[in-house]
């Protein structure tokens, strides 16, 4: 090799330079975005010197592609975060050493990485499988046979939505009247600011609901703060304020009513309030949920008014 190449090899390209943490984490996950995706993070090395600074007052760690190896593309895509002893921090490019292409695959077995990495996404974990196959091949293109039984079998993505079923209500609680209110109390609006997941789309529940093992009852009214707005939005166009609500019985398997509350603009396209989940569908629902809703929407515009923010 000659002394040119090496020199070129040990160059690096500054991203950010002498920035504070903030910007730092902001710089690194913008390349986590752009570049490694559907990773999520880059594979951390070893801090040199492992504790304090070297003699010129720094202290370096390689952040490697998660596609390194021969097993996946054998990407050697490198980046390196320097801390000086000011605590300013430096995010640098091995320069000369691009992106490989992270679909390609030198497993024998199973899923590439990049499909595994995709079918685990959390946008897809929800999904069924016949949905997660259609949208696997739109993003990929051709899957076999082979392929389609292990993105539906996969076990990291299936292990990831046990966990996301048990985070909030405890297995042992499941299909219990105590899961359903422990789901309850952690879908309230207090609880989701706390945990800063609450926002104008989030949905949570109304008002106080009804969960009584004794009398086998469930009642409850959730929507959102942009969903519930349309009950307002209508009386603003000159039209009568009517609220269209229908139930069904098909969407839960114990049985319970999912009840659908909303209302027809001038086009007659029809948008929803929210809703109300029911074991039964008598006076007593309707009245109980019709009330958390009402409630809840007045306490929303008032709260806009007064804040002159827009409905």
């Amino acid at each position: 090799m000659t002394d040119s190449a090496t020199r070129l090899q040990d160059q690096w390209d500054p991203i950010v330079t002498n920035v504070g943490e903030e910007k730092f984490n902001e710089a690194l996950q913008s390349t986590v975005v752009v570049e490694l995706a559907p990773a999520d993070k880059w594979r951390c090395g070893v801090w040199k010197p492992t504790s304090g600074f070297n003699a010129k007052g720094l202290r370096r760690l390689e952040l490697r592609c998660p596609f390194r190896g021969k097993a996946n593309a054998d990407c050697q895509a490198l980046l390196r975060h320097t801390i000086d002893s000011d605590g300013k921090h430096t995010l640098e490019r091995k320069r000369g050493v691009p992106h490989a292409d992270h679909s390609i695959s030198g497993k024998r077995r199973g899923l590439p990485k990049y499909m595994k990495m995709m079918v685990a996404s959390p946008s897809k974990r929800g999904a069924t499988a016949h949905k997660l196959v259609n949208e696997m091949r739109n993003q990929v293109g051709a899957i076999s046979k082979k392929e389609r039984r292990q993105i539906v079998t996969e076990r990291h993505r299936n292990r990831q939505k046990q966990q996301d079923a048990t985070r909030i209500v405890p297995r042992e609680q499941r299909k219990t009247f105590g899961g359903m209110a422990t789901f309850a109390a952690q879908k309230m609006r207090a609880a989701l600011q706390a945990s800063g997941e609450f926002g104008v789309h989030s949905a949570y529940i109304i008002g106080e609901p009804v969960i009584d093992s004794q009398k086998e009852r469930i009642t409850m009214a959730y929507s959102s703060e942009n969903l519930l707005l349309n009950a307002f939005r209508q009386s603003q166009f000159g039209l009568p304020q009517l609220v269209q609500v229908d139930c069904t019985h098909r969407l839960v398997l114990e049985g319970h009513t999912c009840m659908l509350f909303g209302c027809v603009d001038a086009a007659q396209h029809f948008h929803v309030i929210g809703y109300g989940l029911c074991d039964s569908e008598d006076t007593e629902a309707h009245v109980k949920v019709f009330h958390d809703i009402k409630v809840e929407v007045e306490r929303i515009v008032a709260e806009r008014i007064q804040a002159q923010r827009p409905i």
